[in-house]
């Protein structure tokens, strides 16, 4: 069995929240401390691109409310215009709802899958 050799006092830093020692850039034996640092880094500019995309991804909430607004402004004007075709009207302007609160649904859904999962 091959014994291991001590580590130099001058190569470890200790610290009370860490269970093992790091070891300081150049020396060989272990991970140097600049990569846990840039990989840190890195993670952390990607989590601020991850909330970026997040927030980009629900401007579409505000376009899916803005359609659904003109949607009714069109039928209040519909109606008004000719109030005998109030059912047909009705019909096509919940279909219309439907379908874009669909695709606020699906954007806000990106938004959490953006946010939450990557």
């Amino acid at each position: 069995m091959k014994e291991s050799q001590p580590i130099p006092a001058i190569a470890v830093k200790t610290g009370s929240y860490r269970s093992t020692p790091l070891v300081v850039r150049g020396e060989p034996g272990g991970k140097e401390k600049g990569d846990r640092c840039d990989r840190r880094a890195r993670l952390n500019r990607c989590y601020g691109g991850f909330q970026i995309g997040a927030g980009t991804a629900t401007i579409a909430l505000a376009g899916a409310a803005v359609g659904i607004g003109k949607i009714f402004s069109s039928l209040i004007h519909s109606v008004a215009r000719s109030p005998e075709l109030d059912t047909k009207l009705f019909g096509y302007a919940i279909l219309g709802f439907a379908l874009t609160e669909a695709i606020a649904l699906f954007a806000l859904m990106m938004a959490f899958l953006i946010f939450f999962v990557f």
